[in-house]
């Protein structure tokens, strides 16, 4: 269960990063599952894309895996998604 306030399923402005329109649309859907699946095949084509890590972790987030996506989006913020930051500050405290 989510409490307070979540991240959004995909904003417009990270939308541009990625190289997985399936994954952002299925996001935007809530169609979380199938979201993550599309990240994770645009992930084996382009590993070092921050957008499909950001993506792939609020996929995670809404699957319940806040470890797995506070993990993606460090990987994203290294590689350049500049939502990442914001995201692991509001998320990620350990």
């Amino acid at each position: 269960m989510i409490r307070g306030r979540a991240p959004q399923p995909f904003s417009a402005s990270s939308a541009g990063e990625t190289d997985s329109p399936r994954g952002v649309i299925k996001n935007s859907l809530k169609l979380f599952p199938e979201a993550l699946a599309d990240f994770n095949q645009a992930l084996k084509l382009n590993p070092d894309n921050g957008g499909i890590h950001l993506g792939r972790g609020i996929s995670k987030f809404y699957l319940g895996d806040k470890t797995g996506a506070c993990e993606d989006w460090r990987m994203a913020s290294t590689r350049g998604a500049t939502n990442a930051a914001a995201l692991i500050t509001e998320y990620c405290k350990e």
